[in-house]
């Protein structure tokens, strides 16, 4: 919409993000739990290491978690 902040979600992009948020919620999610709860090794090391990083860049900016 021209001049405006809003914008028109296509068929095709609201295609693409149920099927984001369907991979997010069935794979991703569970994954990183598994990660976060894993003992130590080298992919959860560095996933910590991501959410640490991710952390400390929202707190500079002043986001709201």
């Amino acid at each position: 919409m021209p001049k405006s902040h809003r914008y028109q979600l296509t068929p095709y992009g609201l295609r693409v993000a149920a099927i984001i948020t369907k991979v997010a919620g069935r794979v991703l999610d569970p994954a990183i739990a598994r990660c976060r709860d894993a003992p130590p090794s080298p992919v959860g090391t560095m996933w910590r290491r991501f959410e640490q990083s991710l952390d400390a860049i929202v707190e500079r900016a002043g986001i709201a978690a």
